[in-house]
């Protein structure tokens, strides 16, 4: 059953306005842009789902064929402009697909929109305009959602990207006329600890939420526990020293680097990468529509050549062989296993 204010948008929606969806995790958001998916396909509308991040596209069924938006749209990592992007798309084979879905899509989905940044979301006004340049996003109806509150884009100075959020542009004030939030919370139902969350998420506690976090407190097993550290180089000296305690054979895959340091610095990827079979690791790249950044594994043996790795909240068991990363304008090259000890 869709609450009152679902049913609003539902109605808005379907009568083909551009709606802003807003609430806090628990509300049904990703529950309604399926909903929304389905009713609109049925109308005969070509409907385009997306996503800022690949593990937030898992959320949704398969029927729904859920995509990066920067897969969807051609833009890559962001390390192009919107005036090479818009030429690629015409007139690079490489992206046919991509210029494909855009001058069909009469409806684009956008979840988890917090993490797309101004200068991501202006560029994607650009790119749709390729269907019709007299309307920003090229006429295409638009249904963003996603919570400010939570998960901030990620500055790239690599990028020039200054991680600025996407309801800092005019144009989002503009093509946005209909916002929507929700509030009733559809996963949980304990009003403690609704309540607790809502105030953590405006970062102000009252007592009674600080008194329902500290009865909270209880020894946790130091061998599951997550740690959380300040910055990457914490987090890699831990999984050193994890990677080194372990049972097993170590084996060491080394990247192999060319170009400027500086710039080689700013890759994700560990420069030298320890494992050991049943090591937890973390994907760190897109590398199909079901591995995707951020899918956690465990390694099931390892070769010379790469780890073989199973992933068991998709069900894929598979050997992962050494991958390109690149920079803008060939300022390095790095071809290294896209795997991250967690």
């Amino acid at each position: 059953m869709l609450t009152k204010d679902q049913e609003y948008v539902v109605d808005l929606v379907l009568k083909g306005h551009n709606v802003y969806i807003g609430g806090q995790a628990g509300t049904g958001k990703s529950y309604l842009l399926t909903h929304l998916f389905d009713k609109l396909t049925i109308a005969g509308k070509k409907v385009s789902v997306t996503c800022t991040t690949g593990i937030a596209c898992t959320h949704f069924p398969p029927r729904c064929h859920a995509s990066t938006i920067h897969s969807w749209a051609g833009m890559d990592d962001g390390r192009h402009e919107s005036s090479e992007i818009c030429d690629l798309l015409q007139n690079s084979v490489h992206y046919k697909q991509a210029l494909h879905r855009i001058l069909h899509c009469d409806v684009l989905i956008l979840d988890e929109v917090s993490m797309l940044s101004k200068r991501l979301f202006e560029q994607l006004s650009t790119i749709c305009s390729l269907k019709d340049g007299n309307y920003c996003f090229g006429n295409i109806q638009l249904v963003f959602s996603g919570d400010f509150l939570q998960l901030p884009p990620v500055k790239n100075s690599l990028y020039n990207e200054e991680g600025q959020f996407c309801f800092l542009s005019e144009t989002f004030q503009r093509v946005f006329q209909h916002t929507v939030f929700l509030s009733e919370i559809k996963r949980q139902c304990d009003s403690t600890f609704i309540q607790t969350i809502n105030e953590v998420s405006r970062g102000i506690l009252s007592e009674d939420s600080n008194k329902y976090l500290s009865e909270l407190n209880r020894p946790l097993d130091e061998k599951d526990s997550v740690k959380l550290f300040a910055t990457n180089g914490l987090v890699d000296k831990y999984n050193r020293q994890c990677i080194l305690q372990a049972k097993g054979q170590l084996y060491e895959y080394r990247a192999e680097d060319g170009g400027d340091v500086q710039h080689l610095s700013k890759v994700l990827a560990p420069p030298t990468l320890w494992l050991k079979k049943y090591c937890p690791v973390v994907l760190l790249r897109n590398l199909s529509d079901k591995l995707v950044n951020g899918l956690i594994g465990k390694v099931v043996s390892c070769g010379d050549d790469g780890p073989v790795v199973n992933f068991p909240s998709i069900d894929v068991t598979t050997k992962l062989d050494k991958i390109n990363f690149s920079g803008n304008y060939l300022q390095f090259i790095s071809i290294c296993i896209i795997l991250k000890g967690l």
